[in-house]
C-alpha cells in the first residue's frame, strides 16, 4: 500500500519539462526531497477518508512546500526527474519507505 501511495504522490505533478535526469539535476537537496515526500505521505494518509480530500490535499501540499521552502515549480521539476529516471526513483522511494518505517517504529515504541 505504501508503494501505491508513493506512486500516487508522484502523479500529483505538473507538466514542466526537463532535458536531462538524475540526482545532480534536482533543484533541491535529495534529503529535502525525501523529507517532503515523507510529509506528503503522512498528509495523504491523514486525509484519505475525508470528503473534500482533493482540496485538503492540495492545501496541505502548499503548506508543506512552504514549510520546506520549496516552490511548486521545484517540486514539479523533481517529480518529472523521478518519472524519467526509474533507478533514481527507486532510490528515493526506498529512502522514503525507510523513513516511514522508522516513524512507525517510533510510534509503536511509545
Amino acid at each position: 500500500m505504501k508503494k501505491w501511495i508513493f506512486i500516487g504522490l508522484i502523479t500529483l505533478t505538473g507538466t514542466l519539462s526537463c532535458q536531462k535526469s538524475g540526482s545532480e539535476l534536482l533543484p533541491v537537496r535529495e534529503e529535502k526531497l525525501v523529507d517532503v515526500l515523507f510529509d506528503l505521505y503522512l498528509l495523504q494518509a491523514r486525509v484519505q477518508n475525508q470528503i473534500k480530500k482533493d482540496s485538503t490535499l492540495q492545501a496541505g501540499k502548499t503548506v508543506l512546500l512552504d514549510y520546506h521552502q520549496i516552490s511548486e515549480q521545484q517540486y514539479d521539476s523533481c517529480m518529472i526527474l523521478l518519472k524519467r529516471d526509474p533507478e533514481f526513483l527507486a532510490v528515493i522511494q526506498r529512502q522514503v519507505e525507510e523513513k516511514i518505517s522508522r516513524f512507525e517504529k517510533s510510534l509503536s515504541s511509545k
